[in-house]
């Protein structure tokens, strides 16, 4: 039975070694796209903290720094710093309050000395966070506080004697420490179902004439980048906040 013209374009269309790698591309995309999505959605308990903000309170030059007096409720303190800095789940795992044996604390240097502290913000808006200052000045406890996926309680401080030593430290079930995160953007899952569409309908477009396989190219290979992407931040066990160098010890 010989082959119609629709049939023959079809043949001689996956004979094309572009093709072949497109067709590579959606096969692996249709096995790694699960597997991402799977392990992504696995339990995991982790509390970060983000630093804002690390800022003199007056900065004073041209010689004029003994002239310069700064008062706080009536005594001169010196090297005032604002402080701020957020404390986040940054896990995908609720934290409530009885699983913290010990709370959030901020420690500072032995010198060094907690003016004030507030709560700045929170996410979400009613998420109730209480501070208190430690008898000896140098530290603040966050008391325990239900925390969902993705809350966040910001807190400002001024702080005299700031050196930048600062060390965030509690004992949470399942937290092996808090460490200082930085925000990275993965790819959300619903992005990786997007990418696919999209290469989809290129598929189509090329096959009707109305894009070059160039553009198809393309659109494969950022394909694998972003799959590569979301497969080595779940490989390292990333989320949306991943581990930051923690320059404040």
């Amino acid at each position: 039975m010989a082959m119609s013209h629709v049939e023959g374009d079809m043949f001689e269309m996956l004979r094309d070694p572009i093709w072949q790698f497109v067709a590579v591309v959606l096969a692996l995309a249709g096995v790694l796209v699960p597997i991402i999505l799977f392990l992504r959605q696995r339990g995991r308990k982790q509390v970060g903290y983000e630093i804002l903000a690390q800022t003199p309170l007056v900065s004073v030059r041209g010689g004029l720094e003994e002239e310069v007096v700064v008062l706080f409720a009536g005594q001169i303190v010196e090297n005032v710093h604002l402080v701020m800095l957020r404390i986040v789940n940054s896990g995908n795992l609720p934290i409530t309050t009885g699983e913290f044996e010990s709370p959030v604390t901020l420690e500072f240097g032995p010198d060094s000395q907690v003016l004030t502290a507030e709560i700045s913000d929170t996410s979400p808006d009613d998420l109730e966070a209480v501070l208190v200052i430690t008898e000896s000045k140098r530290a603040v406890r966050l008391l325990p506080c239900l925390l969902n996926h993705g809350d966040s309680i910001t807190i400002r401080m001024l702080v005299s004697e700031f050196t930048g030593d600062m060390h965030v430290a509690g004992r949470i079930v399942g937290v092996a420490r808090i460490q200082q995160v930085a925000v990275r953007r993965l790819l959300p899952q619903p992005a990786l179902g997007l990418v696919l569409l999209v290469l989809q309908v290129a598929l189509l477009l090329v096959w009707l004439g109305a894009v070059s396989k160039g553009v198809l190219l393309l659109f494969a290979l950022a394909t694998v980048g972003l799959l590569a992407n979301a497969g080595y931040a779940v490989y390292r066990g990333e989320t949306p906040y991943s581990q930051a160098p923690d320059r404040t010890r």
